[in-house]
């Protein structure tokens, strides 16, 4: 990773979150391959952000064009996983995901939004092997020293649903405690929360959901390629 001058985030006293052996900052940290963009793609790229949460079904061609003409880019894909979620196409979201995980698995949010997603449908058996049986940002990505806050949210979101669907809810829970500090009023820990404290209308709801049949299934996706030291 470039060294580069970042204010990190202040972050509460708490023992879990201090002990993390990185650093977080609210400051972009834009990924590799938009360096390769022509300079008038770079700067749409936030505002495709916006357009694919506020107006879905407005963003999802520009993107696909995105996506087809620069595939070096995972963002898109990203972004264009979100649009069809938002305008309600969820198989087609669900499909932009598991392709993002294929073609860019080193990606952070790939691995976290792929992760989910088998969660979602309990295929436990592959989270192991998404983020290569490494359960800390740190060793998962050994040459990384700073992280966006958004990465660490989407990470611990998944890792404290993985741990609570084993079973380990006291791990469950300190990745949790991580994620409220760092997205209190936010509804990813909300969503957390309600899992890992649910009320009795929760569990209702919960056991209702399992009847339903099933949107998706796991492709027979190919094992993620080794990287190199040093390029992470």
């Amino acid at each position: 990773m470039n060294q580069q001058k970042f204010e990190p985030l202040v972050l509460p006293a708490l023992k879990v979150l201090n002990s993390l052996s990185y650093q977080i900052t609210e400051q972009p940290l834009p990924h590799k391959s938009l360096k390769k963009l022509p300079r008038r793609v770079r700067e749409e790229v936030e505002e495709l952000g916006k357009l694919a949460e506020l107006e879905p079904a407005q963003a999802i061609l520009p993107l696909l064009k995105l996506t087809k003409k620069y595939s070096h880019v995972p963002m898109f894909y990203n972004f264009l996983s979100v649009a069809y979620e938002r305008s309600g196409q969820l198989e087609k979201s669900y499909a932009t995901v598991e392709e993002i995980y294929r073609k860019h698995p080193d990606y952070l949010f790939a691995k976290t939004n792929y992760a989910f997603l088998c969660l979602k449908y309990n295929q436990l058996d592959l989270i192991p092997g998404i983020f290569d049986h490494q359960y800390d940002l740190k060793l998962l990505y050994p040459y990384r020293n700073v992280f966006h806050i958004a990465e660490v949210i989407s990470f611990m979101r998944v890792m404290a649903l993985y741990h609570r669907a084993l079973g380990q809810t006291k791990i469950a829970r300190d990745y949790y405690e991580i994620l409220r500090e760092l997205d209190a009023d936010g509804w990813l820990s909300k969503e957390v929360q309600t899992v890992l404290y649910p009320s009795w209308l929760r569990r209702f709801i919960k056991l209702f959901q399992r009847q339903k049949k099933p949107l998706w299934q796991p492709s027979r996706l190919p094992s993620p390629p080794k990287v190199a030291a040093g390029e992470k």
